[in-house]
């Protein structure tokens, strides 16, 4: 069973360039039960340093960063082997992204300007099958439709 205390909590790292973004996302984390923030950051080199020092269960990581790409981090995230959920999230109308994203090994994409209901129903199903950290468990997901 799912418990909420934060032994248990879905560690996330968000990887957002865009500050108005970032303020929907982070409105939408706080309303979920069990989920405890392991940082923000808006760079790919930022983003990859923080997964190479801490585990976390799941990353939500923009197409577009500043300074670099949130492929190159899902690329390194998915090189590491890690068992996070990669949620690749952009404003751009690119079906490009989605489809690198895809060949990547993302197991989430999401257009936000058109799919913000879809994702945050998402977040909210990761944090219940998240139970201390053994989100790897659970068999990868469909990609959002575009």
């Amino acid at each position: 069973m799912f418990r909420t205390d934060q032994s248990c909590a879905v560690k996330l790292l968000v990887a957002i360039k865009s500050p108005p973004l970032l303020d929907s996302l982070l409105t939408v984390i706080g309303e979920i039960e069990g989920v405890k923030s392991m940082g923000y950051v808006s760079t790919a080199e930022d983003a990859i340093g923080l997964i190479n020092m801490i585990r976390v269960d799941v990353m939500i990581v923009e197409v577009l960063l500043r300074d670099g790409s949130g492929l190159d981090v899902l690329t390194h995230a998915k090189e590491m082997k890690l068992e996070s959920k990669v949620v690749m999230v952009t404003d751009a109308p690119f079906i490009e992204y989605k489809h690198k994203s895809m060949e990547l090994g993302a197991d989430y994409f999401f257009n936000l300007d058109r799919d913000f209901e879809s994702f945050q129903k998402t977040l909210k199903m990761l944090s219940r099958i998240c139970s201390c950290g053994q989100i790897g468990d659970k068999p990868n997901s469909t990609f959002n439709q575009l």
